[in-house]
């Protein structure tokens, strides 16, 4: 029996979100949000839900490109990380210094063997 790894991106549910913008966060859609968490209605997820947004048989990061007015509290609460984690992940001296056009990974798979 073999076992194969997935990988997953997660996202957590803010207050306000919806399936139709958080698809379109992640480049995904509705329907494949639905099928990836048995979404039984789509109109009703929760504040603080755990969702998968992404699914792949290789690792992946998810990007975002800094916006004017942009900061990291931001962009950490829009795609439920933390700002300690982004300052991580994209190797940021100042967290009180980024740039307009700056590409940021915001979300990184999980390997899940299945």
């Amino acid at each position: 029996m073999s076992t194969k790894t997935m990988h997953f991106t997660h996202y957590v549910v803010q207050s306000g979100d919806t399936l139709t913008a958080i698809a379109n966060m992640f480049g995904t859609t509705i329907d494949q949000l639905v099928k990836w968490n048995n979404i039984s209605n789509p109109n009703l997820i929760n504040t603080g839900q755990k969702l998968i947004v992404n699914e792949s048989d290789t690792p992946h990061d998810t990007f975002y490109t800094v916006k004017s007015g942009d900061t990291l509290t931001a962009i950490a609460h829009r795609f439920g990380t933390t700002i300690e984690q982004l300052v991580k992940w994209n190797g940021i001296p100042d967290p009180d210094l980024i740039k307009v056009a700056q590409r940021l990974i915001v979300a990184k798979s999980v390997p899940v063997q299945a």
